[in-house]
């Protein structure tokens, strides 16, 4: 009998959850008509997003929750979601104190997002990692990202798309997941970054702009972490550095400046490898090699070329702008002390033997640490006309 009890438990809660799961469906595409079970509802407040700020007392942080408003089925005239806060040692004893302002269970199994205010990552987050891994109701699939401000702000903006700000926070993490998986990181990944070897992690940087208007999330920038605590960041021009190093990405844009002209180039068809190796005095270094293909999306000036003239121009700028881009985010990076790109796990898979007198001191090892870069784009279509704009019209009135 008792094993009937137990068995009977684990069902209702598991049908709790999945009951859970489509309400937050529901709720986001504004749908939720009110046939749901009214008591069930009365007792649990959905949970979407959670935010740490830092304060001034050492030991304590500034709790967020996002929490939807359970009902909510016209999001143009109403927020769909409020936020509540509490000021604490840890999550868990925050939980508490709000449910007894709120009078209901704070449910997070459908939590979408976790935002570190950017003071509080500074400080660290190795206090408040412990609950997040041990929980049973926090999921390790969670989307981890730093506040450029305060998690407050970023949980708090009402977004003119999406009913619930944290769900367009998710579907920003998952857009910008289909060009790189590095950039984006969920609980899991981070917290495996940081205890392998290396140590170190990054995660997407959120802040709010508005334009005519309209409130939207965008990345400024990745957060660099190292033992838990934010040490740098990475600009916009080096996080793309990182992703070209890390050669996950099947195509990218890159505009390029010359003496000649400007042109925004689509890169495509993206080969990439990238290898441990010595030098023959012992040295390590990493070797990448990239071979690609280019579009050219939009291309000012160039009145002096033909196209086969501006199409190597280009090739040779765009090969020249990767590996700049490349060689700076690995110097960021070695100024922090931070090996990102997880070349001391390729050093300790490919080389295990020479890796047992590396790992002493790969802190030392990182910072001195080359590139060799080859990389080969080719220009592969000048689009639709080809000749710049310019340029046609000058011999179509000649003619």
């Amino acid at each position: 009998m008792g094993k009937v009890k137990i068995t009977n438990k684990i069902r209702k809660y598991k049908l709790k959850i999945l009951a859970c799961k489509l309400l937050v469906i529901l709720l986001v595409t504004g749908a939720v008509t009110g046939c749901w079970d009214s008591q069930e509802l009365d007792t649990i407040s959905l949970v979407t997003g959670v935010g740490i700020d830092e304060v001034q007392q050492p030991d304590e942080a500034n709790f967020v929750f996002q929490i939807v408003k359970i009902g909510s089925n016209d999001p143009g005239n109403e927020n769909s979601f409020f936020v509540m806060e509490s000021q604490n040692k840890g999550i868990l004893p925050a939980l508490d104190a709000l449910e007894y302002k709120n009078t209901r269970s704070l449910f997070l199994h459908q939590n979408q997002v976790i935002v570190i205010g950017k003071e509080q990552a500074e400080k660290g987050i190795k206090t408040y990692l412990d609950a997040f891994l041990r929980g049973e109701e926090m999921r390790m699939e969670t989307w981890l990202m730093v506040a450029d401000g305060t998690a407050k702000d970023i949980l708090s903006t009402n977004l003119n798309q999406e009913p619930i700000s944290s769900v367009g926070l998710v579907r920003m993490m998952e857009t910008e997941r289909q060009l790189s998986q590095h950039i984006t990181t969920r609980m899991l990944d981070f917290t495996v970054r940081l205890l392998e070897e290396g140590g170190a992690a990054i995660t997407p940087i959120i802040q709010t702009a508005e334009e005519n208007g309209i409130s939207r999330y965008k990345i400024s920038g990745l957060a660099v972490f190292k033992d838990a605590a934010m040490v740098g960041r990475l600009d916009a021009q080096q996080k793309r550095g990182f992703y070209w190093i890390m050669g996950d990405i099947d195509d990218g844009t890159m505009s390029v400046t010359t003496s000649h002209g400007f042109a925004n180039l689509i890169i495509s068809e993206i080969d990439h490898t990238i290898s441990p190796r010595f030098t023959e005095d012992g040295k390590p270094y990493m070797q990448i090699d990239v071979l690609g293909y280019m579009a050219a999306g939009e291309v000012q000036g160039y009145d002096d070329m033909d196209t086969l003239q501006m199409g190597k121009d280009l090739e040779k700028e765009a090969q020249k702008k990767m590996e700049e881009e490349m060689r700076d985010s690995l110097q960021a990076s070695q100024r922090m002390r931070a090996d990102i790109f997880r070349f001391a796990k390729a050093f300790e898979r490919w080389h295990p033997k020479e890796w047992e007198t590396m790992q002493g001191n790969w802190e030392e090892i990182y910072q001195q640490l080359s590139l060799n870069v080859n990389i080969t784009l080719k220009m592969r279509d000048t689009g639709k006309t080809t000749l710049p704009f310019n340029k046609e019209v000058k011999e179509e009135n000649a003619a």
